[in-house]
């Protein structure tokens, strides 16, 4: 990271100096509150201790979606190690991601994802529900014509027109013009948001050319679901946070991605910890 761009992470302030080096990192004294920083101090970089050639190819594995346990083989580290790196990476998605803007047009859908089997509901008989049901988990899905996405837990089963406003609308610009496929749930948003809005259902012959941007984003969902299928399922929306994220990271190269993925992480102010992960679960 360039210190030309760094800044006391306690004050935000622009001006520091030099403070000697602590286990051959250099330290910083803050001239507005006094403290004294590393240039990783808050960041999700702050308290590791993997050696940076090893970091740099774990942020690698992460960037293609590698199993935790060829992290694990590959770099000799812990399925802990492997997995809560993942996680700390996904944290700075989801903060990124999480005050995203859609506008001009915009296609949106709803993705249906099973749930875990251990959660799964059944009928008073323990016959399984059919089609779309509380053992489906809803994710709306939306991307605009500059390539921005958006990908959100909303419930399950079917999709309300509350639940439609509460999620899209505070992502979708007023005025935009809406492609979808017509559901009820749509109704509303439209409504709420003064759009235009432009219908193509499955049964209609040209609908997959007319919805192709959803679709494929869809699918994008869908794909990366089977790389994280026995995840726990808490931490789905973090795995949406980095698909829509990981759209994001642009380069010619796997250096210019790792390059801007780091960057990014420190712009967030992320921080993550092991007992971040257990309060988490309480």
């Amino acid at each position: 990271m360039d210190s030309k761009k760094l800044f006391c992470p306690f004050c935000n302030s622009p001006i520091f100096k030099k403070n000697g080096k602590r286990n051959s990192k250099q330290r910083y004294k803050c001239l507005s509150c006094r403290k004294i920083f590393l240039e990783t101090t808050k960041t999700i970089f702050s308290s590791t201790k993997l050696d940076k050639d090893t970091l740099r190819k774990l942020i690698i594995m992460i960037i293609d979606d590698t199993k935790i346990e060829t992290i694990m083989d590959v770099l000799s580290i812990s399925s802990r190690t492997a997995y809560m790196w993942r996680m700390k990476i996904y944290k700075v998605a989801g903060q990124i991601t999480k005050d995203a803007m859609l506008s001009n047009i915009v296609w949106l859908d709803e993705k249906l994802i099973p749930i875990n089997k251990r959660y799964l509901v059944t009928k008073a008989n323990g016959l399984k529900y059919r089609g779309q049901s509380i053992n489906q988990i809803v994710v709306a899905c939306a991307v605009d014509n500059n390539g921005n996405k958006y990908a959100e837990i909303v419930g399950r089963g079917h999709v309300s027109s509350k639940q439609c406003l509460n999620s899209y609308g505070k992502h979708i610009a007023s005025g935009s013009h809406i492609i979808h496929d017509g559901i009820f749930s749509h109704d509303k948003l439209i409504k709420e948001l003064n759009a235009t809005d432009e219908i193509w259902k499955s049964v209609v012959k040209e609908s997959k050319k007319h919805m192709q941007p959803i679709n494929a984003f869809c699918g994008e969902i869908e794909r990366n679901m089977i790389v994280h299928i026995g995840s726990r399922s808490e931490n789905l929306q973090d795995y949406l946070n980095w698909i829509v994220f990981k759209s994001t990271i642009n380069g010619d190269n796997i250096d210019e991605k790792v390059t801007q993925l780091e960057s990014k992480c420190f712009q967030s102010k992320v921080t993550y910890r092991i007992k971040d992960r257990y309060n988490h679960e309480k």
